[in-house]
């Protein structure tokens, strides 16, 4: 299990007060609303966050709180991201049977929290990544979405499990025929099939470039 991080006070006013800084560059009317925004989305984690304290165990807010910190915008964090992993992973080690849209956002923020940890990431946050895109790619909302694929495959890939990340992709070439960067899957694809000793795949993907 990851280890638990308390979640509340000093953490979330820095990462408003860094959201608030960044927001200054920000000209124009956008300003205030960005601003506005950025306040209300604030106010309702720290409103569920208090629901929490006093039931721990709702895993209906929990999964509410972990979207909050999902939707953090552009300026969010390495710490916004691990909240989120947390608190959508809680939620669903207590039994919450969240849909695409759920299981999409777990993956994603360990996916997220991962990346942005630096020297410091924890190699668990792709294994839970990898096993929320299994479940998450079974929803239609999901498996009809490239980036889903992509971000699937990358989880995979960075776990060093080459052959579902390129069971992932061949998702992509076979069923994004008119993807934009088609061209970077298929090359991506023929590097996986040459790590696995597939070299006929491999050579075939590479003359498709």
């Amino acid at each position: 299990k990851i280890k638990e991080n308390r979640m509340v006070g000093k953490s979330s006013s820095s990462v408003v007060g860094a959201r608030e800084r960044s927001l200054r560059e920000v000209k124009g009317k956008d300003y205030y609303w960005i601003v506005l925004r950025t306040k209300i989305k604030f106010a309702a984690r720290e409103y569920a966050l208090g629901h929490l304290r006093e039931s721990p165990e709702d895993t209906r807010y929990l999964a509410h709180v972990g979207h909050l910190f999902v939707d953090s915008g552009p300026t969010a964090t390495h710490t916004t991201h691990k909240h989120a992993a947390l608190l959508l992973q809680k939620a669903r080690d207590l039994g919450f049977e969240g849909g695409g849209k759920f299981f999409r956002e777990l993956a994603t923020s360990h996916m997220r929290t991962y990346l942005s940890g630096g020297l410091k990431s924890e190699r668990e946050h792709l294994v839970y990544a990898s096993k929320a895109w299994k479940v998450a790619l079974t929803y239609l909302e999901n498996a009809t979405s490239s980036s889903c694929w992509t971000s699937c495959a990358m989880a995979y890939s960075y776990l060093g499990e080459f052959k579902e990340a390129a069971t992932a992709l061949g998702q992509l070439v076979s069923n994004f025929p008119n993807l934009k960067n088609l061209t970077n899957v298929l090359f991506e694809s023929s590097t996986l099939m040459k790590r696995l000793r597939r070299f006929e795949q491999a050579k075939n993907f590479l003359y498709n470039c």
